[in-house]
């Protein structure tokens, strides 16, 4: 009988182990449930700002392609006059509500957008004129924890670029930056 009890008493001994299980489970598991978590974050983050940099481009590739110079002989100093709209236009789309303030982005950085207004490019018999914006994301949390355990090894963030190309609705504008060699 006593063999019986034994056996008995053995079977129910790890059942009364079991108490710090599963605060060593939470313990295991929560971190890897943050970092998927501020992933899908950041990542989220990181899709709104590529969005907003893209309607940036477009809005101002349509801002230039609409350019009303004043009805005289085109010149070179109607794109440099483009360029500053554009510019305007990239600042005001990406600012918040249209007027001043921090950047409408939600990466927290002050890092301006690239601005870039090529020379108009004759595709399809037809002058188009491309416009690039680029913005360089960085992490907000991901940035953190990495450089945390790397040392800082990954921290130049992503680049975001949008470029755009649309017909010029003024052809006759851009055939003479063309024809003229306007840069």
């Amino acid at each position: 009988m006593k063999s019986y009890t034994k056996i008995k008493r053995a079977s129910l001994l790890p059942l009364n182990n079991q108490r710090g299980a599963s605060g060593l489970e939470f313990t295991l598991v929560f971190p890897l449930l943050l970092m998927v978590t501020f992933g899908i974050i950041e990542f989220g983050a990181l899709m709104f700002d590529k969005a907003i940099v893209t309607n940036a481009a477009r809005e101002a590739t349509r801002a230039v392609i609409v350019y009303d110079y004043d009805g005289t002989d085109p010149a070179c100093s109607d794109l440099t006059t483009i360029r500053t709209n554009t510019q305007n236009v990239v600042n005001r789309w990406m600012r918040n509500n249209f007027g001043g303030g921090n950047l409408f982005l939600i990466n927290f950085d002050t890092e301006t957008p690239n601005i870039t207004v090529d020379p108009p490019e004759l595709v399809n018999g037809e002058y188009v004129l491309p416009v690039t914006v680029g913005y360089r994301f960085h992490f907000i949390l991901i940035d953190i924890i990495i450089n945390l355990l790397f040392n800082g090894a990954w921290s130049d963030g992503i680049d975001l670029d949008a470029e755009v190309k649309m017909r010029g609705e003024d052809q006759r504008l851009l055939r003479y930056f063309v024809e003229n060699g306007c840069t």
